[in-house]
């Protein structure tokens, strides 16, 4: 989610040269001052017994290191969050919750993936607006005892020409810029990789790289594993992979998708012991196992469904528009989203757009449906069906079907 707000702010700003900074803080887990997040805390409206039951969480911990049996003496932790718990992650984001509000960019935290937008139509302008904002940040980050990672803090520009010159520094540092035309040319935010383009072409070739190794444990472990562990194998190896994300990069160019897919058909393969190049129309059938384009019609219609019954979070909510009818017509009843105006082609991955379009294409007892495990149980459905309605080949002489007779 933090992802697609980010590229939705992006194509707000289509018409303008957009910039996106990521920032890195060191070990920032473990630089977390207690006593500013207590008054953090106490300012949110914890006090009493509940700061205290906090406040002893936080407090009282020891370390100690083993280095060939050899134990140091305890070592009391003043800082920091525990990591690997629960509440880490939540005291980390309450701990960093006023950052927007000390510039004028635009925040999307998510733990400590921090990333910063801005836009503007003059170069220029953006330069010099972005680096005075980025002093404030750097005040905030020593005002709250945590070290800015320069060196690991990186910048994009979007849509901005090709030799655009420009100039970002943080704390004296000069900041790295991602780009096509540098030695980087992808920096992560939340798993998800994105290049100046938003082509998502990078993050399908680490996704590809993930594949290959799962491809490989199933290839051979075809005579030691049963099919039902190497189903398992399968969900826990590609279609955990396959589905992060899914509704925010799945909308990029078809021919990535279907490198995508083209691998997908050679596990699932795999999974069930078939010769290479067998059609796999019936066995993604039989498994249950949904095909790489469904899964992100899927995973995007779940997520328009979320937001049209507000039950996604608020903050993504409000990125979209129900259409209020005028009149008590027909059309009225569609619950359609307001689609917004794309410029660019290549921007309608966008997911406020993608999402919109898709849900709108919804037929209208689908978008009726009033619980959301009878929503996902009715598209599952409506897509095996369609895989098991497909017609069978009708290719002569095809040597897919000449293996499968064998």
């Amino acid at each position: 989610m933090a992802v697609s707000k980010f590229v939705d702010e992006i194509f707000k700003a289509e018409n303008e040269i957009s910039i996106g900074i990521f920032i890195d803080a060191k070990k920032a887990f473990d630089t977390i001052d207690h006593k500013i997040l207590l008054k953090k805390l106490r300012k949110y409206g914890f006090y009493g017994a509940e700061l205290k039951l906090i406040e002893n969480y936080l407090t009282n911990r020891y370390q100690v290191t083993e280095v060939d049996g050899v134990v140091s003496g305890l070592l009391k932790i003043l800082a920091g969050v525990p990591q690997g718990s629960i509440l880490g992650p939540l005291l980390f984001i309450i701990y960093i919750n006023d950052l927007p509000s000390v510039s004028t960019f635009r925040s999307f935290l998510f733990a400590d993936d921090t990333s910063l937008h801005m836009s503007d139509k003059n170069i220029k302008m953006l330069e010099s607006k972005a680096n005075t904002e980025l002093e404030r940040v750097g005040l905030w980050f020593r005002a709250n005892n945590m070290v800015l990672n320069s060196k690991k803090t990186k910048y994009i520009l979007f849509g901005a020409p090709k030799n655009t010159q420009f100039k970002l520094e943080i704390e004296g540092d000069i900041i790295d810029r991602v780009s096509n035309y540098e030695k980087e040319n992808y920096v992560k935010l939340v798993g998800i990789a994105l290049d100046e383009k938003l082509s998502f072409k990078h993050h399908i070739n680490l996704i590809k790289v993930k594949l290959n190794v799962a491809n490989f444990i199933l290839a051979q472990s075809g005579k030691i594993l049963t099919q039902e562990i190497r189903v398992l194998v399968y969900n826990s190896l590609v279609k955990s992979v396959l589905d992060f994300g899914s509704w925010v990069y799945g909308h990029c160019a078809k021919s990535l998708i279907d490198q995508l897919y083209v691998l997908q058909k050679k596990i699932v393969r795999n999974v069930v012991g078939a010769r290479g190049k067998v059609h796999t129309n019936k066995f993604f059938a039989r498994l249950g196992i949904l095909k790489i384009p469904d899964i992100i019609d899927y995973n995007t219609l779940i997520t328009g469904w979320k937001i049209w019954n507000s039950k996604a979070p608020e903050n993504l909510c409000n990125g979209y528009e129900k259409i209020t009818p005028i009149r008590n017509t027909r059309s009225a009843l569609s619950k359609n989203f307001k689609v917004p105006f794309c410029k660019t082609s290549h921007m309608e991955i966008a997911p406020c757009y993608s999402i919109t379009k898709n849900w709108n294409c919804l037929n209208e007892d689908m978008k009726n449906i009033q619980k959301l495990v009878s929503f996902k149980a009715k598209l599952m459905a409506n897509t095996f069906e369609r895989y098991l309605q497909e017609p069978p080949c009708k290719i002569k002489n095809c040597y897919a079907c000449s293996l499968e007779a064998l």
